[in-house]
C-alpha cells in the first residue's frame, strides 16, 4: 500500500507479510514399525515502512547526447 503526499513529491509505502501467520511446517515419518508426528511454527510477520522525498526541481529537460554516429553522420552530409 503506498499514498504520495505533498504535490506528488513525497511517496509513504506499507509493506507487510505473511499477515495472517500461515507459515510454517508438518511432517509424518514412518521407519520400521516406528510413526512420527512433527508440526512447528516460525515467526515471519513482517511489516516495513519506507519514505522517499523528490528533491530539486522537476521541470529540468535533460540535455541530449549526440553519439559518435550522429556525429560521423553530421560530417558526411556536410
Amino acid at each position: 500500500m503506498q499514498r504520495k503526499f505533498l504535490n506528488d513529491r513525497m511517496n509513504v509505502r506499507l509493506g507487510i507479510s505473511d499477515l495472517f501467520y500461515e507459515s510454517g511446517w508438518d511432517g509424518v515419518s514412518s521407519f520400521d514399525g516406528l510413526e512420527s508426528e512433527g508440526s512447528g511454527r516460525y515467526d515471519t510477520r513482517r511489516a516495513s515502512i519506507s519514505v522517499s522525498y523528490l528533491f530539486g526541481n522537476q521541470n529540468v529537460k535533460s540535455s541530449k547526447r549526440k553519439t559518435g554516429m550522429e556525429e560521423e553522420a553530421g560530417r558526411i552530409n556536410e
